[in-house]
């Protein structure tokens, strides 16, 4: 987990590097929102470090989509 959770950091900057100014959110809080998240996938079967890499991103985006539109209503 930890040579995972120094990509993860690194795409989690990447994501917030995209959101606005004075975002609620740290990278290391989008990284732990997402692996909770990853944590409860049970029928995924990870291909490889790459297919894992892609998804957390993609959840990574998922998290920040929500919370962009949780602030706008």
């Amino acid at each position: 987990m930890d040579q995972i959770y120094d990509d993860l950091r690194i795409r989690a900057v990447q994501q917030m590097r995209r959101e606005r100014a004075g975002h609620p959110f740290q990278s290391t809080d989008l990284v732990h929102a997402a692996y909770l998240r990853l944590k409860e996938q049970t029928r995924v079967q990870w291909e490889s470090r790459t297919h894992f890499l892609a998804i957390a991103s993609l959840v990574m985006w998922r998290i920040l989509n929500e919370m962009a539109r949780r602030d706008r209503i």
